[in-house]
């Protein structure tokens, strides 16, 4: 389950308060019963070891699941036969989102052709209490460069480039139009589509929790109804880094901004199956899992890197856990552009900026130093959904000028991130997602302090880069899932020259045997249930 910071969500029965800006999503934790299996004997799958210890103490209760399996055959029969409903269909790693009887759980795990049985969690989420400062007018564009790309001869805004906004939804907003104010000619819609992935009630994609819509202004508001930008001035007082780039709302919760791990898989398949209709280039996502797990294993990571390696810059939240909470997907995937948050000090000035205190850093599991970057998170003010919004009836004392809202955490810095992104692709259109992290972080201001890594993203001086440009993400070893597709076609060339001609149906477990993929290196024991770094910070534990 997805729960949306800031917003009023049904734990059981009560209401509970949350007062993190970051978006948390439940991934499924990795332990394997039994020892090794290879696919297709007749012994069960196996049951992971969250499920097992949500389904011990309550036989009796109705569980959600999801069900990877080797084939489509009888799967849906399966799960009706025990009494349970199918909630969605996964194509990545063919998997089935179900909610179904406890009891049944070890009967589904030994149906022929299913590989593993995992928890639908529930989130996890950290609470905060140092949230409520003196407002600072938006200085984030000025920290990355980039207005000196919008004011260039050619003025560089991000027009052209797509960014997907994977979040709560979006609400329309004057800021969302393009190069004239509210109430002037010309003024054209810059939301080329928004979609309800989940959430039930009619499917509104229109924004009830807020983030996805404050992140959204982040990337690419005008800044219209922001002191002076009523006066269609060059400079808005709450502009985003990529004023021109156009937009796609990908809601992935309820009204309650409650959402599961299946929810943001399928909206990462929608993002990728619809990119090149409308010209997708980056996909921002300020979520993290609840769930420490291997990216090698994560389903989540799994469905982020193919949609890295069909073409998309994928930038996420490294989270906000603090120190040492790096274990989480997407925030712990080597591919993917991750972001830690930093404050300003209450200045203008990037002379005293330093790590926000809840910033995500250190190395995952895997041995990978997160974050990549880092991007201004303390006190980012941005668009308001609406005033009956769940952070606007949350935080009434944040809400400005009744149209924009101060918030902060990593999921304020990474759409600053993306909003570069915009910018370099712009510039450059035929780069690769792998070039552009490359330049960003080669181009970098360093950030004093540990859990920066390469520091502010410049990206004029990307944009204007001169010398031959690399590609990260060098002898890097992809998802599991994705592995058979990697080694078939050519392995770290293939994954340079994109795989445009793969699809869902070559990401899974069935054709490699358990045995051959050396779980011990993977560690599963390693890679559990450890929720120590949440709870420190006051995580509140949320009914299925």
């Amino acid at each position: 389950m997805v729960k949306l910071p800031g917003c009023v969500v049904a734990a059981g029965r009560a209401l509970v308060l949350v007062p993190a800006l970051l978006l948390a999503l439940a991934g499924s934790p990795s332990e394997v019963a039994g020892g090794e299996l290879a696919a297709g004997t007749a012994r069960s799958a196996p049951i992971d070891r969250a499920l097992r210890q949500r389904i011990a103490p309550n036989p009796g209760a109705t569980v959600s699941v999801l069900i990877q399996r080797s084939t489509d055959d009888a799967a849906i029969d399966a799960v009706r036969a025990v009494g349970g409903t199918v909630r969605r269909q996964l194509r990545t790693a063919r998997v089935l989102a179900a909610r179904v009887p406890a009891g049944a759980i070890p009967a589904l795990a030994g149906e022929p052709g299913v590989l593993r049985v995992s928890y639908d969690a529930p989130v996890l989420m950290q609470g905060t209490t140092d949230w409520n400062d003196r407002p600072l007018a938006s200085v984030y564009p000025d920290v990355v460069g980039a207005p000196t790309l919008w004011l260039a001869p050619r003025p560089i805004l991000g027009t052209g480039v797509t960014v997907a906004i994977l979040d709560s939804g979006l609400s329309e907003h004057p800021d969302y139009l393009d190069a004239n104010p509210p109430g002037r000619r010309g003024g054209g819609r810059r939301i080329l589509e928004r979609v309800a992935i989940a959430g039930g009630e009619g499917r509104d994609p229109d924004d009830e929790v807020g983030h996805g819509t404050y992140v959204a202004g982040i990337v690419a508001g005008r800044g219209w109804l922001g002191g002076d930008g009523r006066t269609g001035e060059a400079r808005p007082r709450y502009s985003g880094v990529a004023p021109g780039a156009e937009l796609i709302g990908v809601k992935v919760s309820d009204r309650a901004g409650v959402s599961r791990l299946s929810d943001v898989m399928a909206g990462i398949e929608w993002t990728v199956d619809n990119k090149d209709r409308y010209g997708i280039r980056i996909l921002n996502l300020s979520l993290s899992s609840s769930v420490a797990e291997s990216y090698r294993t994560s389903l989540l990571d799994a469905a982020v890197e193919f949609a890295w390696f069909r073409g998309i810059v994928v930038v996420v939240a490294a989270g906000n856990g603090g120190p040492g909470s790096t274990r989480y997907p997407p925030g712990n995937d080597p591919y993917a552009i991750v972001v830690g948050a930093t404050d300003d000090g209450r200045t203008s000035s990037t002379d005293d900026d330093q790590l926000a205190w809840f910033s995500a850093f250190g190395t995952t599991q895997d041995g990978h130093a997160r974050p990549d970057l880092v991007a201004p998170g303390r006190r980012v003010v941005s668009t308001l959904a609406s005033r009956n919004s769940a952070l606007a009836r949350a935080y009434p004392d944040r809400v400005m000028s009744g149209k924009y809202i101060r918030l902060s955490g990593t999921s304020a810095a990474a759409p600053v991130v993306s909003g570069a992104a915009a910018l370099l692709l712009e510039a450059r259109p035929g780069l690769t997602p792998d070039q552009v992290k490359w330049l960003l972080m080669r181009t970098a201001r360093p950030v004093a302090g540990a859990g920066t890594g390469a520091g502010y993203p410049q990206v004029a001086a990307a944009a204007r880069y001169e010398g031959p440009v690399g590609r990260s993400n060098r002898d890097l070893v992809p998802s599991l899932y994705l592995q058979r597709a990697y080694a078939a076609r050519g392995g770290a060339a293939f994954a340079e020259n994109g795989w445009d001609t793969v699809d869902w149906s070559e990401v899974g477990w069935d054709p490699v045997a358990w045995t051959e993929n050396g779980w011990d290196s993977t560690s599963w024991e390693e890679n559990g249930w450890d929720v120590t770094a949440w709870t420190a910070r006051g995580a509140a534990v949320q009914g299925d």
